[in-house]
């Protein structure tokens, strides 16, 4: 008996508007469901399925579906249809696939929907010896919404093929195939929300051979009148393959073109390509977003590539671009994102290449906003397998726009890499950025009338960040930043891989506005060990790796941030070095900064060291301003040393002032083994000079250990500033250099002789000055001492003397905390040699501590013109000289010398007597 078709056509009013229809085996459907009911309406049918049957027969044919749902409320009008074609029954021959058919119409005052989703049917299975799968039935849909008062409307529609035709013996059948074009219609002054999409059906399983996922394919091309805000999105997916056996993806198309009067149009179109069976790649996708309009614009497209099979086979590949277009000078925002697809699940396969050149343009007089990525596919952790490489490249000229930003950005495997390149004359800002994760960045932005910003990021093995800017009118800014990678994981004796380097370079170039140039590297992690030692952490070393070129102010920021050790043990921390040698023609204005970061050693115990910073700067300038900064940052040790930390800044300005100045702290921990920070810092200009450095460590590196500043009206200055931790001390020399202030404070010093423990020494010793020069700093010291034990601070050495008109200021302040906090202070100024011994004596008594330690704070200011040394020792008692070995003189000197200077020390004179 033959199955005959169920047709119906209800129309309804002032009640529910609602029906779900289930057909019977054979039976299509065909159905149109009106009303005006406020609630809406919904038409849901479901074709039943077509009969089983056994050896040498045929499967009954699948039931197709048609729903047609319409609304027409007065006020908010929605309808919904669904059709759901019925499968073919299972035999030893397939039977035939059926297909679906849906329709949603809406029309009313105020806001509408219309939806519509139609399903094909499955393909047919067979069970017989050589009979294969049928293919998948297909499927349409429409929508259609209007509002007569401007109201928003919202229409989607979505079509998906069937698929998954079995052959038990033979080959499968392939998925049906979606194809989309203007499936949705919206009529209003109002806002507009539009979307289509589809899907391909999937390939079924077979024993010979995997069907083939169907293909699909969504297209919106329509023009729009006058009206608010409209987006219309189009999206394609291909269908998987059924196995592993052979089949192949369904390719993907999602094109969107819109032309338009709106006040604002957006249009998206994304495109995902279908797995692929064994011995194939990827499915391709293809998406293109291509919108006008007269107010702002939105054109977005994505494509994403299939998986590829199995062994040996490599993701699939994708296209994207977008063009945006504004007539009347709205913003444009263009954006095309390319995926390859994911390698073969196996080994020895390669993820999908992404290569993207040029996917995205635009045009307004207005803001254009271009953006692009491109991403290699991904593969599974196995041996021979490769992740595809993202290659992004854009490059823009443009004359008509009035603010352009341009990005390109890629990820992937080996080769990737992204590159941006815009140039305008006539825009007021230009903006481009790169960023590439796995490979190098480059950017590059010429701007003629306004100001140019460059930036490149870059993260990977040994990777370059590279950033040019240049501006003929305005500001000239680049921005580098390049980051290596973590060294291998290793699970064993042996020891994991150590973290890459990275590159990173800026030049910047302004006729008549501020260059400013900015680079950072930062090195890779060493790879983790559990059991085994870790991965050393990557130096980083960079060298004149900033430029600039201008008339008026110059800006320079060079920053090197070596690599931590990895988790585990006995891993090193990189070292980090920071270099910057120029000589400048600047009329205004010249700022330069050199930072270094060493490594911190890894942390589970062992012999890891920490790695060493150091930051250099020569700089000579014609401006009127002239400064240079280092920052430096030693690496925390673990058995093995601490990093040390070394700032080396010289500065001359030529035609205005000099400033220079560091701070340098040393890493931390470290075993005990010494540690030191040293700061050496010149200023020479021709209107003022200044000098100046900050010393800190790991254990205290919110406040300053030791600072020094050196200025005068002219000239050469110089300041020098030294931090030992264990160290021996050396007898107190003055400087040969004029207008020089050098200062050390040793913690926990060794050389010193006598019964009381020394718990920091300090020298501050300065050379002849002439002319206005002002000398000064601070000393910050602890000492953590035995109960009962009494603090004092002597006078050790002393070297030259006040001169005619010379003197010394000196601020002691003291807090003991024993419990509650107790403090000592004392505030004098000195203007011989003599009053200072005699105010000291045998040592400047700071109070008794009960157990919990001392914190000293000296302050110190020099004027006058002869040479003036001093050596403190920071002790819990007064008996403290240098030890022979310390003097250079002959061995009877020594002697001498050193019985002479235990008549020198006569009890404290402080405001407070020893318990």
């Amino acid at each position: 008996m033959t199955a005959l078709p169920l047709v119906m056509s209800l129309g309804l009013s002032g009640q529910a508007a609602t029906l779900h229809v289930i057909g019977l085996s054979g039976v299509n459907l065909d159905a149109t469901l009106s009303s005006s009911d406020a609630e809406g309406t919904t038409l849901s049918q479901e074709g039943g399925s077509g009969a089983d049957r056994g050896t040498g027969e045929v499967g009954g044919s699948g039931s197709s579906v048609r729903s047609v749902a319409i609304n027409d409320a007065a006020v908010n009008a929605s309808a919904y249809a669904s059709a759901r074609a019925g499968r073919p029954g299972y035999g030893g021959i397939a039977g035939t696939a059926a297909d679906a058919e849906a329709e949603a119409r809406a029309e009313s005052l105020g806001e509408v929907r219309a939806t519509a989703e139609a399903f094909g049917s499955s393909g047919g299975g067979a069970f017989d010896p050589g009979q294969d799968g049928t293919d998948g039935g297909t499927a349409v849909a429409r929508a259609s919404g209007r509002s007569l008062d401007g109201g928003t409307v919202w229409v989607g529609t979505r079509q998906t093929a069937g698929g998954d035709g079995f052959s038990a013996q033979g080959n499968a059948g392939n998925g049906g195939a979606a194809s989309a074009l203007n499936t949705v219609e919206a009529d209003t002054t109002g806002t507009i929300h539009a979307w289509q999409e589809a899907y391909g059906g999937n390939g079924g399983s077979g024993a010979l051979q995997s069907g083939s996922g169907g293909d699909a394919s969504s297209v919106i091309d329509l023009t729009l009148g006058s009206g608010g805000p409209a987006d219309y999105r189009a999206k394609a997916q291909g269908g998987d393959t059924g196995s592993s056996l052979g089949g192949a993806g369904g390719t993907a198309t999602a094109t969107v073109r819109l032309t338009s009067q709106r006040s604002e149009t957006a249009g998206t179109a994304e495109a995902f390509g279908g797995r692929a069976g064994q011995g194939q790649d990827g499915a391709h996708a293809s998406a293109l977003a291509d919108v006008t309009g007269s107010g702002d614009v939105r054109a977005t497209a994505t494509a994403t590539g299939g998986q590829g099979g199995g062994d040996g086979q490599s993701g699939g590949t994708a296209s994207a671009s977008a063009k945006g277009v504004s007539t009347q000078g709205g913003t444009v925002w263009v954006t095309a994102t390319q995926i390859g697809g994911f390698g073969g699940f196996g080994s020895n396969t390669r993820g999908g290449d992404s290569i993207l050149v040029d996917g995205v343009t635009g045009t307004t007089t207005g803001v254009l906003n271009l953006s692009q990525f491109a991403y290699g596919g991904g593969v599974l952790p196995l041996p021979g397998n490769l992740q595809g490489r993202g290659v992004s490249s854009l490059t823009v000229v443009d004359n008509l726009a009035r603010e352009i930003a341009a990005s390109s950005e890629a990820g992937g495997g080996q080769g990737t890499e992204a590159r941006v390149d815009v140039t305008s004359q006539v825009a007021e800002t230009v903006s481009g950025t790169a960023k590439s994760t796995g490979g190098n960045a480059q950017a590059t932005v010429r701007a003629g009338a306004g100001n140019a910003n460059a930036t490149a990021t870059a993260l990977g093995a040994d990777v370059l960040a590279d950033a040019r800017a240049e501006s003929a009118s305005g500001d000239a800014t680049a921005t580098a930043t390049a980051t290596g990678t973590e060294g291998a994981f290793s699970w064993g004796m042996d020891q994991a891989g150590d973290g890459t380097t990275a590159r990173a370079r800026a030049y910047a170039a302004s006729a008549a506005g501020t260059s400013t140039a900015t680079v950072k590297a930062i090195g890779g992690f060493g790879g983790t060990n559990f059991v085994g030692a870790a991965g050393n952490g990557a130096d980083v070393i960079l060298e004149n790796s900033v430029s600039a070129a201008g008339s008026r102010d110059a800006i320079l920021e060079q920053e090197a941030v070596a690599g931590g050790a990895g988790t585990g043990r006995d891993g090193n921390g990189g070292r980090a070095v920071s270099v910057l040698t120029l000589d400048r023609s600047d009329t205004h204005s010249t700022r330069v900064t050199a930072k270094a970061t060493g490594g911190n050693a890894s942390n589970w115990g062992g012999l890891g060291r920490g790695g060493a910073a150091e930051a250099r700067i020569t700089l000579r300038s014609t401006a009127t301003e002239v400064s240079a900064s280092g920052w430096v940052d030693g690496g925390n040790g673990d058995g093995g040393a601490a990093g040390d930390g070394l700032a080396v800044i010289s500065v001359q300005a030529t035609q205005g002032k000099a400033v220079a100045s560091a701070s340098v702290r040393s890493g931390g921990y470290g075993g005990g083994q010494p540690k030191r920070a040293d700061a050496l810092v010149s200023a020479d200009g021709a209107l003022g000079s200044e000098a100046s450095f900050v010393l800190r460590d790991h254990e205290s590196s919110i406040r300053p250990i030791l600072s020094g500043t050196v200025q005068a009206a002219s000239g050469p200055v110089h300041a020098e500033g030294h931090r030992y931790n264990g160290t021996a001390v050396t007898p107190l020399a003055l400087p040969q250099v004029a207008n020089t202030l050098s200062t050390t404070l040793v913690a926990d010093p060794t050389g010193l002789a006598g019964t009381a423990h020394v718990e920091e020494y300090l020298s501050i010793a300065k050379g002849t000055t002439a002319g206005d020069v002002q000398m000064h700093g601070e000393a910050f010291m602890s000492a953590t001492s035995v109960f009962g034990q009494g603090f004092y601070l002597d006078l050790l050495e002393t070297q030259g003397d006040f001169g005619l008109s010379g003197s010394l200021h000196l601020n002691i302040f003291t807090r003991l905390s024993s419990g509650t906090a107790f403090f000592t202070s004392f505030d004098q100024t000195f203007t011989d040699m003599a009053s200072l011994k005699s105010w000291f004596g045998t040592g400047l008594y700071l109070g008794q501590d009960h157990g919990s330690g001392s914190d000293l704070l000296l302050s110190y200011s020099f004027t006058g013109t002869a040479p003036l040394g001093l050596a403190f020792a920071f002790a819990d008692g007064t008996d403290v000289s240098l030890a022979p070995s310390a003097v250079p003189l002959p061995g009877s000197l020594v002697l001498l010398l050193g019985g002479l200077a235990l008549l020198f020390l006569r009890k404290g004179k402080g405001s407070l007597s020893p318990a």
